[in-house]
């Protein structure tokens, strides 16, 4: 299965409920990927552009798509980007591949 990066921030009321009460939130989003047939890898909190880098396995980009509208509809999260993350083996497959295809791509006006 696919594996992504997702990083996102959380709303200004999320990070009120979250001081007022601290919670690890860790096992709710495991719960929430789980019930999509997928895996939550890692959560971590962070600093800086993001509030929350989370690695997720998901069967397919369609099935990401629901697991991020699923949990972004909820409305405690925001700017949330996610990166499909490919594995030095299938990189390596891709250059093969692309190798075979040298040549078929030119530049654009150049004949």
């Amino acid at each position: 299965m696919p594996l992504y990066l997702v990083r996102c921030r959380y709303t200004q009321k999320a990070w009120q409920g979250l001081v007022s009460n601290p919670e690890d939130r860790t096992e709710l989003a495991r719960k929430v990927c789980e019930s999509f047939g997928g895996k939550l890898h890692n959560l971590f909190f962070a600093f800086g552009e993001h509030d929350l880098i989370e690695i997720i396995e998901a069967p397919d980009n369609k099935t990401m798509m629901a697991i991020l509208m699923a949990s972004t509809s909820a409305g405690s999260l925001t700017d949330v980007t996610t990166t499909v993350l490919v594995s030095a083996a299938e990189a390596c497959d891709a250059m093969k591949i692309a190798g075979e295809q040298t040549g078929v791509y030119r530049l654009p006006g150049v004949d």
